[in-house]
């Protein structure tokens, strides 16, 4: 047995045991961490400013869109509804109409950002930018500055 600084080095009996008492003490310091860690995330991803969630009911209401039923709508169903719908060769696409304007609504807002209306998926499609059914209008014709206006209507995206 040697001397450690003046002193009797410890056994090894004594050193395994100090050994095996780290792991145990490092997980102990790796659990207290993730508990803390995710009690900030959850403190940080609280939003207190934004008030009670809206009421549920208020959500499911139906929107009135006059400007949609009466002159987008008409345009998709003539340009778009003959692919675009159960059965037929684009009909399980994201984009798909029923011929119903109010059912349909909701398909067709998820397709555009009101934030920039003319990057909307939904125009970008209709002018053959990654559409296999190619060019449907041009950016300059009639439908396309319709359904342009409507998007710009929309309240902003969140």
């Amino acid at each position: 047995m040697g001397t450690l600084g003046g002193f009797p080095n410890p056994p090894a009996m004594v050193r395994r045991r100090q050994s095996q008492r780290a792991p145990h003490a490092t997980r102990i310091r790796a659990a207290a961490f993730g508990l803390l860690a995710a009690a900030l995330c959850a403190a940080g991803c609280a939003d207190f400013t934004r008030g009670p969630a809206a009421d549920a009911a208020a959500d499911a209401a139906p929107v009135d869109d006059s400007l949609f039923e009466t002159y987008v709508y008409p345009i998709l169903q003539s340009d778009c509804q003959s692919c675009h719908s159960q059965g037929q060769q684009a009909g399980a696409t994201r984009f798909r109409l029923t011929g119903d304007a109010k059912a349909d609504r909701a398909g067709v807002v998820a397709l555009v950002y009101p934030d920039y209306p003319a990057g909307s998926l939904l125009l970008q499609r209709a002018t053959g930018n990654g559409h296999s059914g190619g060019l449907i209008f041009t950016p300059d014709s009639a439908e396309y500055m319709t359904i342009l206006n409507w998007i710009a209507t929309l309240p902003p995206t969140q």
